[in-house]
């Protein structure tokens, strides 16, 4: 991403006395009164960053102490009865107000990354050790956003020295694609997390295909893909579009969920191999069926992460809106179950749960999410890139419930955490 860029020469530091009045979307906000000025400077820049984090403080009160909700939940279910109402309702006050703070600290972290992918890592802690310190990130969770940065900084390097060992363009299309493009207009871009490839229709559809000139594609903006030989993302976009910088912003969050998906993923092959085991030699056949629902669980599961990871794209982007090719039975790209349905299908003890499992259950999830997910925006106006943030790594079927307790935080306090 180019981001706001750094290095200006003349750039007076900003006296706002009251610059939260300015607008309620910080972002937007500094942009006005800072950029006109020219390219902010590391140290205006890093000011800001220092200054918005104190604002999310205010709005937002600390906690104290570590909050660990699964530990405060399990420890309220021991309280008596007449004590459970009072307790549950200060779980869901912090619960709420930890989860801002998690949106807070991500956003402001990916900021400091569109800003300037060189940032220092250490940049990038300081921001998580302000909110882990103040709103009781619990342990295991502040390792997870430690390894992402570490992570990040891992493969920004790789991107950047692959890009400067091919600066031919053509050169750098075909170490990642395996694709030789001798003619059409391309434009390469070194991105945060990826190489960025700007191209026409034509070029962008022969790089999906791998070459071939006979397969027939869906129809495409841009999309994402990656380079086993060099362990980086690559994405393309088309430059005949109307909105290029929606298409280049919807694959780019396609990198970011690629990025984090390691610290978040749902799909454990440990966890399948156990439920066979345990299936081969059980008699029982309602214990059976009963493992065989957990076990297409697990698919589901990990097809409703590449359905969140498609439907925040779509959230990012602005204005994509194909939700119904979710649910399209017809090995569409968005049709993640397909070959497992196909795989188990053929099978009397699998087609029942099948039905339930890959079919029912999966759709009425993502319906379910997708009505949740519009709903957040009419009642709190977050924007795109708060929503996300708020939801990334949260497992779709988790989605209602946790925005319905954010919404009713957002209606009783009414407070700006933004």
């Amino acid at each position: 991403m180019e981001g706001i860029g750094a290095g200006a020469e003349k750039n007076p530091k900003i006296d706002a006395p009251a610059p939260r009045a300015e607008s309620a979307e910080t972002w937007q906000r500094f942009v006005h009164l800072a950029s006109h000025e020219g390219e902010l400077d590391e140290a205006t820049f890093a000011e800001f960053i220092d200054t918005e984090m104190m604002f999310c403080m205010q709005d937002n009160p600390p906690l104290s102490g570590v909050f660990h909700p699964d530990k405060e939940l399990a420890a309220i279910k021991t309280l008596p009865k007449d004590e459970k109402g009072i307790a549950i309702e200060l779980f869901k006050d912090k619960l709420a107000r930890q989860r801002h703070a998690y949106m807070q600290c991500r956003l402001l972290i990916e900021r400091s990354i569109e800003h300037d992918p060189n940032v220092e890592p250490d940049r990038l802690k300081h921001i998580e050790s302000f909110f882990g310190n103040n709103y009781g990130f619990a342990p295991e969770y502040r390792q997870v956003i430690a390894e992402a940065i570490e992570k990040y900084r891992n493969v920004h390097e790789k991107v950047h020295v692959v890009r400067a060992r091919f600066p031919d363009d053509r050169q750098l299309v075909r170490e990642l694609t395996g694709v030789d493009i001798e003619h059409g207009d391309m434009q390469l871009m070194e991105g945060p997390a990826s190489i960025d490839i700007l191209t026409t229709r034509e070029v962008a559809e022969r790089l999906y295909r791998k070459g071939s000139t006979n397969e027939k594609i869906p129809e495409m903006a841009g999309y994402q893909g990656s380079s086993e030989q060099y362990g980086i993302a690559f994405t393309v976009t088309r430059t005949d579009l109307l909105d290029i910088s929606g298409t280049y912003a919807h694959e780019q969050e396609h990198v970011k969920n690629k990025l984090l998906r390691p610290f978040f993923d749902v799909f454990d092959p440990k966890l399948l191999n156990g439920l066979r085991r345990e299936m081969n030699g059980e008699t029982d056949p309602r214990i059976r069926q009963q493992l065989i629902e957990e076990e297409l669980c697990v698919y589901r599961d990990q097809a409703l992460d590449r359905a969140k990871d498609e439907i925040t794209a779509m959230l990012r982007d602005g204005t994509s809106n194909y939700f119904d090719s979710f649910f399209s039975k017809d090995g569409n790209a968005y049709d993640y179950l397909q070959k497992t349905r196909e795989t188990f299908n053929t099978s009397p003890l699998y087609q029942r749960a099948v039905q339930k499992i890959l079919i029912a259950e999966y759709e009425n999830i993502i319906r379910v999410a997708l009505v949740s997910l519009g709903e957040f925006e009419k009642t709190t106006g977050y924007s795109a890139e708060e929503q996300i943030a708020f939801l990334t790594d949260i497992p779709l079927e988790r989605w209602p419930n946790t925005i319905r307790h954010l919404e009713e935080h957002f209606i009783r306090y009414g407070r700006e955490t933004r």
